[in-house]
């Protein structure tokens, strides 16, 4: 084995994205003494120690590490009845890895020929923003609008024959009695930078809206179809119809599908349209182009603004699902990738003084963290980082 697929293998196990066969083969790996010193060159980035005296561990955390132990310990003792034998500090070092990934901080960036990776930020700081949480407003056919995270539980409004409910957990559902009559009563549900929100649509599909998104719906699908329009990211486990399909809208991007479940991307600050189907089948096209593709469970398209298609590539739903999940999964990602995410979770403004630094991250963080706590995590990178009065985030060189 070479030392390039070592160290891809060493850090896709830090990421917990290994399969079983590169399970195997990364421990096969690691017992040999030639890849001793790319092990200790990941001990002494010290990203298990500092970290963790900058986050309060909690009691989940705790056990995962104490379970983790555990399974290191039974590794450890079937490669040694196999005569190849893990280093012990290597395990040590997994496991307070898991231990960080638990509590909600594991990253690190990855070095850049022209940069070297080492992170400062003040103790000193004297402003923090709270994480994002359920926030959504809801606009109403005749264009009134319901704060969605101050209204109470049950019956918000009646649309037609569609009554709008807000169940016990804060999920928004519609409940739609007898046949639809009249003209067609649209709603658009709305997350401001900062929220997320649940919704059931009358048809029984569920939609996840991330930070800064929307979909406008019917009250009730009557027609051959059921169409929505979204912006922004949203996943959707959509209902079962065979007679219906169902068609999310963005711009002259189109997603058909009977019943699935799958994630759009479709900010309007992004340079194209990501759909990564996790159940089903669907077919995406471009109104534009005329250009179509049918996706497999695993796979990801991207529409471009020019309307061309990329191919169909099998990619990590888990990285791509994590903001449903609670996470941010920044592996691979640039520092523009990451600070739109935070940008958005967290509503500020980002500041680039001096240009941008190419820096790839690794590595995952929990999206319930302080803006302060998740830059404290970026501890491996030489970027400062300055929280200033009117919600402005300001990357320094």
């Amino acid at each position: 084995m070479t030392k390039e697929r070592f160290q891809f293998l060493l850090e896709q196990y830090l990421l917990q994205q290994l399969s079983e066969e590169e399970l195997q083969e990364f421990f096969d790996a690691a017992a040999l003494p030639e890849f001793e010193p790319l092990i200790k060159a990941a001990l002494d980035r010290d990203l298990q120690l500092q970290s963790v005296r900058n986050i309060t561990v909690s009691e989940q955390a705790i056990q995962s590490y104490e379970k983790f132990k555990q399974w290191a310990a039974d590794q450890q003792a079937e490669e040694k009845r196999r005569r190849k034998v893990v280093p012990l500090t290597w395990f040590r070092y997994a496991a307070a890895v898991l231990l960080l990934a638990t509590a909600a901080v594991w990253i690190w960036g990855i070095k850049t020929p022209e940069r070297d990776t080492i992170v400062t930020i003040s103790d000193s700081q004297p402003i923090d923003v709270e994480p994002g949480g359920n926030r959504a407003i809801l606009i109403l056919a005749d264009g009134s609008t319901i704060v969605l995270d101050s209204s109470n539980i049950g019956t918000l409004a009646m649309q037609g024959n569609a009554r709008i409910e807000k169940t016990a957990s804060g999920e928004i559902v519609y409940r739609v009695g007898g046949k639809e009559k009249g003209e067609m009563m649209m709603n658009t549900m709305s997350t401001p930078r900062g929220g997320q929100y649940r919704l059931t649509l009358p048809d029984g599909s569920k939609v996840w809206l991330n930070a800064a998104s929307s979909i406008t719906y019917p009250t009730a699908f009557t027609g051959n179809n059921r169409t929505v329009q979204v912006d922004g990211e949203l996943y959707f486990e959509v209902a079962k119809d065979a007679a219906r399909p169902f068609i999310v809208k963005k711009g002259a991007t189109h997603v058909t599908v009977l019943g699935t479940h799958f994630n759009v991307n479709a900010y309007n600050d992004e340079d194209q349209v990501k759909v990564t189907l996790l159940e089903g089948s669907v077919q995406v096209s471009s109104e534009t182009s005329g250009a179509a593709a049918l996706l497999k469970p695993g796979q990801q398209i991207s529409v471009y603004e020019t309307a061309m298609l990329s191919q169909p590539a099998y990619v990590n739903t888990d990285q791509v699902m994590a903001w449903k999940n609670g996470i941010f999964n920044f592996h691979k990602a640039s520092l523009q990738e990451v600070m739109r995410q935070l940008s958005r979770w967290y509503d500020v403004e980002v500041v680039y003084e001096k240009g941008i630094p190419a820096i790839e991250f690794g590595g995952e963080m929990g999206r319930d963290l302080t803006l302060s706590q998740v830059l404290k995590g970026f501890e491996d990178m030489d970027i400062h980082f300055e929280i200033a009065s009117g919600k402005r985030l300001i990357v320094k060189p």
